[in-house]
């Protein structure tokens, strides 16, 4: 159908349009051949894009490699992501022209035997660092398996209590009865021995007490008494070494490095020999970049050298435990400085906490410049002000992405909120004026919401773990979305993509906002677009309405959450809407975008006018090609349960391309209606 409208070119109107024979009325000749993209659920793929989901994922990172950079694998998007599993083992590759239709690559990063990530690895991030030309992938894992086991205050003290229980475990019941009343003896005395604090003698006190009672009249299996006694003699001999449980698996963070954006990655590693680098800690293939351990280690090494402010610096930000997910490497363009944000797991998953690195990504950090820098709730971390964001089943925040803008010289944490499996998962933003904050959250009136579902949506589902990019001139968005879109019973998560612009607010604050999540086609993305949304470069004007800025700002009125983002607005009657460009620009395709809520919807346009020109038998014309009665599509856009709109839809109609100055819109409503936006696709 599309092929049969689209054959007939601008040649074959101008043949028969009123210029050629003389005749004055624009409504005998000049229909303007054109398929209409509202009228089914297809759509061009030369033009547009849907995010349907087509790649299976969550948690996406997303980088352009340029051509000039790499001859044999620039020119494409490259994506790491968490694959759509339960206890992902390895980070897969998969690249794209178009941002999103994606081709899987190879395994990225595969960890080799002995390496301390086999488990759960999630929210893989990669960077590109221009002075070394290496990728850095960034990386979240459950440590061998290290579920509901202990934190400890240092490496050594983890690997002494490791070697002690290996030792005890294989103990016999005699053995380890023996061990106890050796221990008893040792413990016998009220004061602490040398070596032992009052806490830790007291704590071995408590042991054998509780042993004692355990097997008092006890009527427990031999099996039972063994373990007693085990658990006992453990306890005993580790009573010196501080340990915290767990509440959840315990993740640390990794990094492996490539010299191509398609890996493989080799997890990082820094061990005695040939290229070490002696200013940094050792790390084995055993231990992770950043772990709870070497938080605390660092602390000590504070303490111990007499480096007080740094020790001070650390302890206050330090929570009790430090178990993390979901890194965000940032480099500061403004300060040449690189940077490391992550969420914390323990006890709860409710924090955001930032550090800056060394001059390379895998030197040491600056362990001093650890500080948590959002709360889930709260508009700052340290305050009691609630923030109006939606509430999950989980108390959930996740996902940090940080990004500096140059016309504000502010920063802008953005981050997700609620469970990733929640329908109103989330990701709201937070500005302040360095990259360890003090950060302040923008509030949901206010628009801080960057992308976010309505609860009651049934056509999209949480919306969340993103990442921004910038190409072209754009900015976009790469998020999960679910594809159980009305009920999130089924966690199987997808790819989507949208554009992000941003507007100053009603309290004079800049604020980043997707145009999305959409669900309707949208203009292609890519270096494979042919055209472009050329109307933000028109002069708009109308006969009648309201906010005409509005028409071409390009800020698509879709979240329900604020009333930040205005439209064009009319009243009952003919309304007619001019777009003038400077000069003859090539338009393909028109969307006219309906208001975000339904009541404020038009219910057709009447008619679109284009004034064009063309060369016929070696002159250059000019003359006038219209559309008429195109309907605006109220049954796919309109959620009939709950008697509201699946916002973004539009009237959306492609053509061969026609060299315009103007465009007429209108629109000849019995009631009053709104206009979020208009795109002339073109170039």
């Amino acid at each position: 159908m599309r092929s049969k409208f689209l054959a007939v070119g601008l040649s074959g109107i101008l043949l028969v349009c009123c210029v050629a024979s003389g005749c004055s009325s624009r409504e005998s000749g000049n229909e303007l051949p054109h398929y209409d993209q509202s009228a089914d659920q297809s759509y061009n793929p030369d033009l547009f894009y849907r995010n349907d989901m087509t790649t299976y994922s969550a948690d996406p990172s997303v980088l352009w490699v340029p051509e000039e950079r790499d001859a044999k694998y620039g020119g494409y998007f490259y994506m790491f992501s968490t694959g759509d599993a339960g206890n992902v083992k390895s980070f897969g590759v998969n690249r794209s022209r178009n941002m999103i239709d994606w081709e899987y690559v190879q395994t990225a990063f595969l960890p080799e035997k002995g390496s301390w990530a086999q488990n759960r690895l999630y929210a893989p991030e990669c960077v590109y660092d221009e002075t070394d030309g290496k990728y850095y992938l960034f990386f979240s894992a459950a440590w061998d398996g290290r579920d509901n086991d202990n934190l400890y205050d240092s490496i050594a003290e983890k690997a002494e209590y490791e070697a002690i229980e290996k030792e005890v475990r294989g103990y016999d019941f005699a053995t380890a009865q023996s061990q106890i009343e050796a221990l008893r003896t040792k413990f016998s005395e009220e004061t602490p021995a040398e070596g032992y604090t009052a806490e830790e003698w007291e704590k071995a006190r408590q042991t054998l007490n509780e042993y004692d009672t355990n097997n008092t009249g006890s009527e427990a299996s031999d099996e039972q008494k063994l373990v007693w006694a085990q658990e006992c003699v453990l306890g005993l001999k580790t009573v010196h070494i501080t340990r915290k449980t767990a509440v959840n698996f315990v993740h640390s963070i990794g990094v492996a490095v490539s010299d191509s954006p398609v890996g493989p990655f080799v997890q990082y590693t820094n061990t005695e020999g040939e290229g070490q680098n002696e200013d940094a800690r050792e790390i084995g293939i055993g231990h992770p970049f950043l772990a709870h351990e070497d938080f605390y280690e660092a602390l000590s090494a504070f303490e111990e050298n007499g480096e007080t402010e740094k020790y001070q610096a650390l302890k206050s930000a330090l929570p009790d435990r430090m178990t993390m997910i979901d890194a965000d490497p940032f480099y500061d363009t403004k300060t040449g400085k690189k940077y490391l944000y992550f969420s914390s797991c323990q006890p709860s998953q409710e924090y955001i906490f930032g550090m800056q690195l060394g001059e390379n990504w895998t030197d040491d950090p600056l362990w001093e410049t650890l500080t948590p820098l959002t709360r889930y709730g709260y508009k700052t971390v340290n305050g009691t002000e609630e923030i109006d964001y939606p509430r999950g089943a989980g108390a959930i925040e996740e996902g940090p992405h940080m990004m500096y803008d140059s016309e504000t010289d502010h920063y802008y944490m953005t981050f997700s909120v609620n469970g990733a499996y929640d329908k109103e998962y989330a990701v709201g933003q937070a500005i302040g004026l360095s990259p360890l904050g003090p950060f302040e959250k923008v509030s949901m009136e206010e628009g801080g919401l960057v992308i976010a579902s309505d609860s009651l949506w049934d056509h999209v589902s949480g919306p969340g773990h993103h990442c921004f990019l910038r190409f072209d001139g754009k900015l976009y968005i790469f998020y999960q979305g679910l594809y159980e879109r009305a009920n999130p019973a089924n966690n199987t998560r997808g790819i989507c993509v949208d554009e992000v612009k941003s507007y100053v607010n009603d309290q004079g604050v800049k604020v980043f906002n997707a145009n999305g999540p959409s669900y309707a086609p949208m203009p292609k993305l890519g270096p494979d677009a042919t055209y472009r949304n050329i109307a933000e470069e028109a002069t708009v004007s109308v006969n009648r309405g309201d906010n005409k800025e509005a028409i071409n700002d390009g800020l698509l009125n879709i979240m329900t959450h604020h009333d930040q983002i205005s439209e064009f607005n009319a009243t009952s009657g003919k309304t007619t809407i001019t777009l003038d460009f400077k000069d003859y620009r090539t338009i393909r395709a028109l969307m006219v975008f309906n208001a975000r809520d339904y009541e404020n919807w038009f219910d057709k346009i009447d008619r679109v006018e284009f004034d064009f020109t063309a060369e016929k038998d070696g002159e250059q014309i000019q003359s006038t090609a219209y559309i008429k009665d195109l309907a605006f599509d109220k049954e796919r856009y309109f959620y009939e349960a709950m008697e509201m709109a699946r916002p973004g839809g539009s009237v959306c109609v492609e053509f061969n391309e026609i060299s315009v100055k103007t465009i007429r819109i209108t629109i000849d409503s019995e009631k009053a209606f709104n206009i979020s936006e208009i795109y002339a696709l073109g170039k």
